[in-house]
C-alpha cells in the first residue's frame, strides 16, 4: 500500500494531467443541424442551414470559441418525426453539444423528449410548437413565437388599416404549423372588434380549385384575405384574385416570405402585408454586413430562416464560451438573461428559452419587401 503522502501526489498529478488535457483540447466543437433540406419546406431549411454555416465560418476566422473551431454537421430530417429522431440521435452520437432544429413543430415535438432526457440543448431557428413555450427545459427558439406575430398582424390590420372583416385561407399539410396561427389571428382579431367571416382549408394532396375560394370571397365580400400557405400557393391565389378583379387587402403569414414570392408574384403581390421579427431592409449595420456576406457566400439574399440560423450559432457560441465548449450547463448559460447581439436585432432568452425581440410590419413595395412599422 502506498504511503498517504505519495497517494495524494498521485491523485494531484492525475488531476493536473486531466486539467491540462482539457485545456489543450484542440478538437472542433460540434454543433448539429437538423431540418428539411429537401421538399416543400427546404425554402426554410436550406437557408437556416446556410446561415448557421456562415456564422461558424466567420467565428472560426476570428479564432473560434476558447481557441477551438466550430464544426457544423447537417442532416435532412425528411419532414417526418421518425427520421427527425433518427438523425438527431446520429448528431448527438457524433459529438454534437447542441442541435439547431427543427423547421416544423411536428418534428420538434417528436424529438423533444430525447433531448430532455439526455440534457442536450435543442435550439430552433424558427418558432417551435406552442406546447414547448413557457417551460424551463432544453428547448430554445431564436424566432419569437409565431403566435405573437399572428397577434401583431391582427392588431395592425384592425387598428392601423381599419380592416373589420377577413377570410382566412390555410394549407393543412402542415397543420401543426398553420392552424395555430390561424386560430391566434382570429382570436386577436375578434378581440379588437374584427370578424373572421369564414376559414377555408385545403391540402396540396388533392387538386385545389381556387375558383371555389374566389366564389366564396365574391359572396362574403371581406375587406381582406389572410393566407397561411407556401409562397407558390400564395402567388397562385393572389393572381387569381387579380384576374377576378377582387380589390381586397391581402395578408400573409411568414411562410411565403421569400424571393419566390417576389419573383413569381411580380406586380400581383404589391401591397401584401405581414408581421415578422425579421426585415430585409433592416438598417442595422450588423445586418447589412450579414446580408452581404450571405449573398457573397451563397449567391442569393438571406431570408428570415437564414438570419435566425445565423443567430442560433451566435447564441450558442456565446454560451459555449461560458461552458468551455461543453454541453453540460449550456441551457443555463443560454437562459442567463444576457443580451445576444444578433444581426437582426438584439435579443434575449427568458428563463423558458423563448426569445424576446422586435417585430416588423412589412409590405411589398416596388418589388421589394419594405418595413412600414416596427413594434
Amino acid at each position: 500500500m502506498a504511503p498517504p503522502f505519495r497517494a495524494h501526489i498521485v491523485i494531484l498529478l492525475a488531476a493536473l494531467l486531466a486539467s491540462l488535457s482539457a485545456c489543450s483540447d484542440s478538437s472542433p466543437i460540434v454543433i448539429g443541424f437538423s431540418g428539411q433540406l429537401t421538399g416543400k419546406l427546404a425554402s426554410l431549411g436550406v437557408p437556416a442551414r446556410n446561415g448557421a454555416q456562415l456564422a461558424i465560418e466567420i467565428i472560426n476566422r476570428q479564432g473560434g470559441v476558447n481557441g477551438r473551431s466550430l464544426q457544423l454537421l447537417a442532416r435532412d430530417d425528411g419532414n417526418t418525426p421518425e427520421k427527425a429522431l433518427m438523425v438527431d440521435r446520429e448528431l448527438v452520437g457524433a459529438g454534437a453539444v447542441a442541435v439547431i432544429g427543427h423547421i416544423t413543430g411536428s418534428q420538434t415535438k417528436a424529438v423533444f423528449p430525447y433531448f430532455e432526457e439526455n440534457g442536450i440543448v435543442l435550439i430552433a431557428p424558427l418558432d417551435g410548437p406552442p406546447e414547448l413555450t413557457g417551460k424551463k427545459d432544453q428547448f430554445f427558439q431564436i424566432s419569437s413565437d409565431q403566435n405573437v406575430q399572428a397577434g401583431e398582424l391582427a392588431n395592425y390590420a384592425n387598428m392601423a388599416l381599419n380592416i373589420k372583416t377577413v377570410v382566412i385561407v390555410t394549407e393543412t399539410d402542415y397543420a401543426d404549423y398553420t392552424l395555430p396561427l390561424a386560430k391566434t389571428f382570429a382570436r386577436n382579431f375578434n378581440q379588437v372588434g374584427g370578424k373572421v367571416l369564414t376559414s377555408v382549408t385545403y391540402s396540396t394532396k388533392s387538386s385545389m380549385d381556387w375558383e371555389t375560394v374566389i366564389q366564396r370571397l365574391i359572396v362574403l365580400q371581406p375587406q381582406a384575405v389572410l393566407l397561411f400557405c407556401p409562397a407558390y400557393d400564395a402567388v397562385s391565389l393572389i393572381q387569381t384574385l387579380n384576374t377576378n378583379r377582387l380589390d381586397m387587402q391581402v395578408f400573409i403569414g411568414s411562410w411565403p416570405y421569400s424571393e419566390i414570392l417576389l419573383r413569381w408574384g411580380g406586380p400581383a403581390v404589391e401591397g401584401v402585408v405581414l408581421a415578422l421579427d425579421y426585415a430585409e431592409d433592416n438598417p442595422n449595420p450588423e445586418f447589412i454586413k450579414f446580408r452581404e456576406a450571405y449573398r457573397h457566400r451563397f449567391g442569393e439574399n438571406p431570408n428570415h430562416a437564414a438570419g435566425f440560423g445565423y443567430e442560433a450559432v451566435l447564441a450558442l457560441a456565446a454560451a459555449l464560451q461560458t461552458t468551455k465548449g461543453r454541453a453540460e450547463g449550456l441551457a443555463d448559460a443560454l437562459s442567463n438573461g444576457r443580451s445576444v447581439p444578433g444581426v437582426v436585432s438584439k435579443f434575449t432568452f427568458n428563463e423558458y428559452g423563448d426569445a424576446k425581440r422586435n417585430m416588423f410590419i412589412i409590405t411589398v413595395l416596388d418589388g421589394k419587401f419594405s418595413t412600414i412599422n416596427v413594434r
